[in-house]
C-alpha cells in the first residue's frame, strides 16, 4: 500500500567496501538521529519531528491572481538591486494585492542559445525560493548556492530562504549546453512591512546577486540571448506571473504567512484547484508537496496505531513513535516491508550509501533479527516488481540491539558492512522476515533512515554521479546523544 507524504531528498559522498559486517552504535533517543538523509523530514543538524496530533495550520485565502510580465521586478515606491519597479496592482485583478501575508510568483521557461556557466538570483522582502528543472538538454543542476540560503530547502534544482528578511538575495550557479530549456518556478513570501520580488541573472559563477553594477540583469527574454516564454513552444516572450494574499490572523486558529516551506504548500494546492477560502495544511509544512512515496505492507500512514510511516518521523520512543506490531503472525511470520519511492523526485535513481535503524522503546524480542535491505528500479508500490538485495541480515538467534532500547545503529560500507551493489535505485525498502517472536505482537521499529547519492538526468559523458547535499558539500554529519 502507498500513499504520497513529503520529502526532503539529499546526497553525501560514496564510500564502499568489501569487509566483514560490522555496524556503528551512534547512541540512544531522539538525539542520536541521523541528519543529511534522504527521508529526513526537518533541517540538517536540527531534525523536526512530525507530530499527528498537532493542530494543523489554517490559512484563509482571500484572492488568487494571474498575469503575465516581460521581466519579476516589483518593489513598489522603492528600489532594491534595480530600478523601474512595478507595482504588485500591475499583476491583473491585484488591486489592493500587498501589504501583509501574500506570495508573488513567476514561472517561464528559459531557452539558453549559448552555452557556458550562468547564475540566477531571487531577491526578496521576505522569503523565497528558486525552482529550476530541466525541460530539454543538458544540464548540470544546482552547482553551488549562496546568499541567504536555507538548507531545507536546497535540493540538486532548488534554493532558496525560508524566513522574514528585509530586502536580500539568494544565488545559485549552474551550467547547460547550447539549446537546453529549462523551467523556472520562483515565489516570494511577505509576512508584514517592506515587500519586494526581482528575477537576476548573470553569465559566468556568482553565488551573491547584485545590480547591473556588480553584472547583473534583471531576466527577461533576449537577456544573455535567453529566450523567455510562458510556454515550451516559446510562442511569446513573457513569465507567467501569479500571487494570493490570506488574511492573516483573522480567525481564532487562523495562521500569518510565516516561511517559505508554508507558502509552498499553499502554492501546491493551488495548483492542485485549492481556491480562496479555508486550507488547511499539515504542522510542520515540510510534511506537504514533496514528489515522493511512503509505502508498507500494512498500517500504511503515520500516526494511527502505532502505523508503518512512523520510521520515517524523526522521532523515537512508544506510542507513535514506532510501527508495530505486525500483521500475519505465525511460524515463518510474514513479512513486514516498508520503504520509499523516489522516482517522481529522482528519475535517475540513487546509490544507498548508508542506512539507519533504531530499536523500539519495548519489548527487544520484537526487533527484526532476519532483515534485507532492497532497492528496485521497477516498483509501483512496494510490494511489486524486482527487488536486489543490498544489504542483508541473516542471524535469527539474536537482534544487533540486545537488550537496549532507542538505540540508532548505523550501517554503512565505510563502517566495514558489506553492501552487495552500489547499483543506483528508485526505491529502498527494508524488508524483515524474522523477528524473536512468531505471536501476538511480534514486530516493531522505530526508525530507519536511508543515505544516499543521486544519478545525474542526462548522465555527464562520464558518467559521474551527481554529488549534492542538503546543507554543506556531501559529507554527512552525524549527531549523537
Amino acid at each position: 500500500m502507498k500513499a504520497k507524504f513529503t520529502m526532503t531528498i539529499v546526497a553525501a559522498l560514496s564510500l564502499w567496501a568489501t569487509s566483514a559486517q560490522a555496524m556503528t552504535v551512534l547512541g540512544t533517543g531522539n538525539g542520536a538521529l541521523v541528519g543529511n538523509d534522504l527521508t529526513d523530514l526537518g533541517n540538517d543538524g536540527n531534525e523536526g519531528a512530525y507530530n499527528p496530533n498537532a493542530t494543523p495550520l489554517v490559512y484563509n485565502i482571500q484572492n488568487i491572481h494571474m498575469d503575465v510580465a516581460s521581466s519579476i521586478n516589483y518593489h513598489p515606491g522603492n528600489s532594491f538591486q534595480f530600478g523601474g519597479d512595478s507595482a504588485y496592482s500591475t499583476i491583473s485583478g491585484g488591486a489592493g494585492l500587498g501589504g501583509d501575508d501574500f506570495s508573488v510568483r513567476a514561472q517561464a521557461f528559459l531557452r539558453f542559445n549559448v552555452a557556458g556557466t550562468y547564475s540566477i538570483g531571487a531577491g526578496s522582502d521576505d522569503g523565497r525560493l528558486v525552482d529550476l528543472s530541466l525541460v530539454s538538454g543538458t544540464y548540470s543542476g544546482i552547482t553551488s548556492t549562496g546568499g541567504q540560503i536555507t538548507g531545507a530547502l536546497t535540493t540538486p534544482t532548488t534554493f532558496g530562504f525560508d524566513n522574514p528578511t528585509g530586502n536580500n538575495t539568494s544565488g545559485g550557479v549552474f551550467n547547460v549546453t547550447a539549446g537546453t530549456v529549462l523551467q523556472l518556478d520562483t515565489f516570494m513570501f511577505e509576512r508584514g512591512g517592506g515587500d519586494s520580488f526581482e528575477v537576476s541573472i548573470k553569465s559566468g559563477s556568482d553565488t551573491t546577486p547584485g545590480g547591473p553594477g556588480d553584472g547583473w540583469s534583471l531576466l527577461s527574454d533576449g537577456t544573455l540571448s535567453i529566450d523567455v516564454s510562458t510556454n515550451a513552444a516559446f510562442s511569446d516572450t513573457n513569465f507567467t506571473v501569479k500571487a494570493f494574499n490570506i488574511v492573516g490572523g483573522g480567525g481564532s486558529n487562523d495562521n500569518d504567512l510565516n516561511t517559505t516551506s508554508e507558502t509552498r504548500v499553499i502554492w501546491n494546492a493551488i495548483d492542485g484547484g485549492q481556491g480562496t477560502g479555508t486550507l488547511n495544511i499539515p504542522n510542520p509544512p515540510s510534511l506537504g508537496g514533496f514528489d515522493a512515496e511512503f509505502f508498507s505492507s500494512n498500517e500504511p500512514g503515520f500516526g494511527g496505531g502505532e502505523f508503518a510511516f512512523n520510521v520515517f518521523d524523526n522521532q523515537t520512543g512508544g506510542g507513535n513513535n514506532k510501527w508495530c506490531c505486525g500483521a500475519g503472525a505465525g511460524n515463518p511470520i510474514a513479512e513486514q516491508i516498508v520503504g520509499a519511492d523516489f522516482s517522481g523526485q529522482y528519475p535517475g535513481g540513487v546509490v544507498l550509501e548508508a542506512f539507519t535503524l533504531t530499536s523500539s522503546n519495548d519489548t527487544p524480542a520484537r526487533d527484526p533479527r532476519v532483515f534485507f535491505i532492497e532497492g528496485s528500479n521497477d516498483t509501483t508500490d512496494g510490494l511489486d516488481g524486482t527487488w536486489t538485495v543490498i544489504y542483508s541480515r541473516l542471524d535469527p538467534n539474536s537482534s544487533d540491539w540486545g537488550n537496549t532500547r532507542n538505540q540508532v545503529i548505523r550501517y554503512s560500507p565505510g563502517d566495514g558492512d558489506l553492501f552487495q551493489t552500489n547499483q543506483a535505485f528508485t526505491a529502498f525498502r527494508m524488508r524483515t522476515t524474522a523477528t524473536g517472536a512468531n505471536s501476538g505482537a511480534f514486530f516493531a521499529i522505530s526508525e530507519i533512515e536511508f543515505f544516499g547519492s543521486t544519478v545525474n538526468i542526462p548522465e555527464p559523458a562520464t558518467g559521474l554521479l551527481g554529488l549534492l547535499a542538503l546543507a554543506g558539500l556531501g559529507r554527512r554529519r552525524h549527531r549523537t546523544a
